[in-house]
């Protein structure tokens, strides 16, 4: 397993370990859009870079001035323009849609530090030279300094999640259908109630969107 599915797979237990009770709704058609919008965008750069094109998307997505959907923004004319619908959908470049949307889900529902590699307000950004540079407004001019922790530098391979007795079988039944590495589930309170809702998805790499 890549140190991108192994985090991935870390949030995904750490929502459903968390107190409140979580619904996932991970749209596969729109990790797609994003996949494919990524390739023609990003593909030759670094994963937290990629991760920042992503995360633009998502904060357009909460912004009132850009449609309200990952699909909408990004079929929006004149914007992603390195988006077509021919693009492949590249197996890493799903990998890391799904684990940057997954992680603003996260967020969303009160998590603090969710690994987020660009703020909020940065909505634009410009290639040259064949990078990516990221800015909260058009034109251009201030840029992202890179300043946020890089997520997604590999854990150590015998590093562990920590992780054993699965008691519902929840976890791996939505690891299992997302095409990850199951692990067994350990509870961090046993004195918590309430329900875990899961939105299993079925991770499958089909021609076109």
């Amino acid at each position: 397993m890549s140190g991108l599915m192994r985090l991935t797979a870390a949030f995904v237990l750490a929502a459903l370990m968390a107190p409140q009770s979580v619904a996932w709704d991970l749209s596969m058609d729109e990790a797609r859009v994003m996949a494919k919008c990524l390739y023609g965008e990003c593909r030759g750069e670094s994963t937290m870079e990629q991760a920042a094109v992503a995360w633009t998307v998502l904060n357009r997505v909460d912004d009132p001035r850009f449609p309200d959907t990952i699909t909408e923004v990004i079929i929006q004319p004149g914007q992603f323009t390195g988006y077509k619908r021919s693009n492949p959908v590249d197996d890493e470049l799903l990998d890391l849609a799904m684990d940057v949307i997954i992680r603003w889900q996260m967020e969303k529902s009160g998590e603090a530090e969710v690994g987020r590699v660009l703020p909020k307000e940065y909505v634009y950004f410009i290639g040259r030279n064949g990078r990516n540079y990221f800015g909260y407004e058009w034109p251009v001019s201030e840029t992202w300094d890179w300043s946020a922790e890089d997520p997604y530098q590999d854990p150590e391979e015998d590093e562990p999640i920590g992780l054993e007795g699965n008691e519902n079988g929840e976890l791996d039944e939505f690891l299992q259908n997302s095409g990850y590495r199951t692990f067994d589930w350990v509870a961090s309170d046993s004195s918590r109630s309430g329900t875990r809702t899961v939105r299993r998805v079925r991770k499958h790499y089909p021609d076109r969107y």
